[in-house]
């Protein structure tokens, strides 16, 4: 989770004070700002190989399996079934519904909603009681599909900071981003 502490301080030659609604309106329009990029720029990158390496997917069944054992796991039936073996992609319902969004902006943050998404870990998911990972905690879906790394809480950092002056013109104020 990305958390942006940001603090006004009044310009040294004006006398003229920021109206509080006014500077709300600024930190709810730069938070939008920051979602519509989330939104654009890296949820589609979930759905790849190189995204659940990136982000740090738990490994799936058969995964690390060769032989037979593949063939018979999840991955194995995926492959052979669907001719792919895309992180997060089974049957395709979650990528599609991952390409609409609603964002929820606030002068306190922003929260991304995936509408298309709602059927993930609707049931509590098992943990897993057999096999090579047995033990393993279960895999949660809706963790894995709002992860973010740190070079693009990094980004999402710099869009809100040029958002905020975009909106404040001449008045200075400095921000300072905390990893969570």
């Amino acid at each position: 989770m990305l958390h942006v502490d940001v603090r006004y301080q009044l310009p040294m030659t004006s006398t003229v004070d920021l109206g509080v609604a006014e500077f709300r309106r600024v930190l709810t329009d730069a938070w939008k700002d920051c979602g519509y990029h989330l939104f654009n720029n890296f949820v589609a990158k979930h759905f790849t190989k190189e995204g659940a390496k990136e982000y740090g997917f738990q490994m799936r069944a058969g995964e690390d399996a060769t032989g037979k054992t593949f063939w018979q796991s999840y991955t194995g039936r995926k492959q052979k079934n669907l001719h792919h073996t895309l992180a997060m992609v089974f049957s395709g319902r979650t990528r599609e519904g991952a390409k609409r969004s609603t964002i929820y902006a606030t002068s306190k943050g922003v929260r991304v909603a995936l509408p298309g998404v709602v059927h993930m870990n609707q049931y509590k998911p098992k943990q897993k009681r057999c096999g090579p990972h047995a033990g393993d905690p279960p895999i949660d879906l809706r963790d894995e599909l709002m992860a973010i790394t740190a070079t693009e809480a990094d980004v999402l950092a710099k869009i809100h900071e040029a958002a905020v002056v975009r909106g404040l013109g001449s008045r200075r104020f400095w921000a300072d981003k905390q990893m969570k």
